[in-house]
């Protein structure tokens, strides 16, 4: 067998070292390897100034040598980048500037636009940055409201209304519904920019005004509009109504429905044919069945009917009837011999009162 020479001196060269032993330049390595990191002298800023103006947002650092000078230095406002000196490029907006000597970033004639956090970030492992607060005085504005009204919801389901507002010193904000014509003025139902409506009801359709205002301009609003579909709901004032023939007689049931509701009557659970004597009507959400002259045949139980796209729903029925109503007690008072009783009722009724019974009962003093 024969093994090779060990010829470890064959890649000894002149002037080699002992030590150096494979101890090559890598002209690939990168030179922020051995850079010192900088050190962050700047400090966090906050600050306010007024359209038109210019600011200066420092990055210096302690040992800005050629060490620190290896490193990278980039610029950006809330997220988006505004200059990187790798590439050495020039900031599209020409109002911003760099200063190589120090790395800051001069922004002249500053509007509105200019606020946001901007951060001087240096390419060092960790990366060593500062953040600035840039605030410009503006007056209150309001950029959009969300949703694009009108918006049209099923009942029982949710909505959040949100209002984006800009302006410095940060504008105070008011959600509002405003009134119908002839309420009361609207009220306040949040202080934020967003309110969420849960499990809306027919109430909750109507015009919501976001309000924001300060102390450099006047208050700004806009608005939206929200309109809640639902199945016909139906209210009625009386179940039992007392008449008699040859009078006048209205029914009413009140219908709250979007869309629009139809509406018609039943008579004892059966449709009603056209009557000379019998005229149905609305105001608003108010429907009548109005009887000009009552006759024998009028008297009966009834029903209204909506029905709309959502559904349909049946009224409570309203009897109509030539008896009395149930008495109404209007007050009782002990006679001044201390036996008697002095009683006063109210009672409606279209025909005589042939009769009245008054029913008492005893009851036992209490013990205490």
């Amino acid at each position: 067998f024969c093994r090779p020479e060990n010829n470890e001196d064959m890649y000894k060269y002149p002037n080699d070292e002992e030590d150096d032993e494979g101890d090559f330049d890598d002209e690939n390595k990168d030179d922020t390897d051995h850079a010192l990191p900088p050190v962050m002298k700047s400090k966090p800023l906050t600050l306010e100034v007024r359209p038109g103006e210019r600011v200066v947002l420092p990055c210096a650092t302690v040992n800005h040598t050629s060490d620190v000078a290896s490193f990278a230095v980039r610029w950006e406002k809330d997220g988006r980048s505004l200059y990187l000196d790798i590439i050495q490029s020039e900031p599209k907006d020409p109002r911003i500037i760099f200063n190589s000597a120090d790395s800051s970033l001069v922004v002249t004639n500053v509007s509105a636009s200019d606020s946001g956090h901007y951060y001087c970030i240096y390419s060092s492992r960790p990366p060593v940055q500062v953040m600035h607060e840039l605030n410009i005085f503006a007056p209150a504005a309001i950029r959009s409201v969300r949703p694009r009204g009108p918006v049209s919801l099923e009942k029982g389901s949710a909505v959040t209304l949100k209002c984006d507002v800009t302006g410095y010193p940060p504008p105070s904000i008011a959600w509002k519904k405003l009134a119908k014509h002839g309420h009361p003025d609207a009220a306040v139902i949040a202080t934020s920019e967003n309110v969420t409506l849960n499990s809306v009801e027919r109430h909750n359709s109507g015009t919501y005004e976001c309000t924001a205002k300060n102390n450099l301009g006047p208050e700004v609003s806009a608005q939206v509009s929200i309109r809640v579909t639902y199945a016909p709901e139906i209210d009625i004032d009386e179940e039992l109504v007392t008449s008699a023939k040859d009078y006048e007689t209205k029914l009413k049931c009140v219908v709250h429905a979007e869309p629009k509701a139809k509406v018609y009557w039943l008579k004892d659970n059966a449709s009603i044919s056209d009557l000379d004597h019998v005229q149905t009507f609305t105001e608003g959400n108010r429907h009548y069945y109005h009887i000009e002259k009552m006759q024998d045949s009028d008297f009966g139980k009834y029903k209204c009917i909506a029905t709309n796209s959502k559904g349909t729903t049946n009224s409570k029925e309203i009897e109509l009837t030539g008896r009395p109503l149930t008495p109404r007690l209007m007050w009782a008072k002990i006679g001044a011999d201390g036996r008697s009783l002095d009683i006063e009722w109210q009672i409606i009724s279209y025909s005589p009162i042939l009769e009245y019974r008054v029913q008492y009962k005893n009851t036992k003093a209490s013990s205490s």
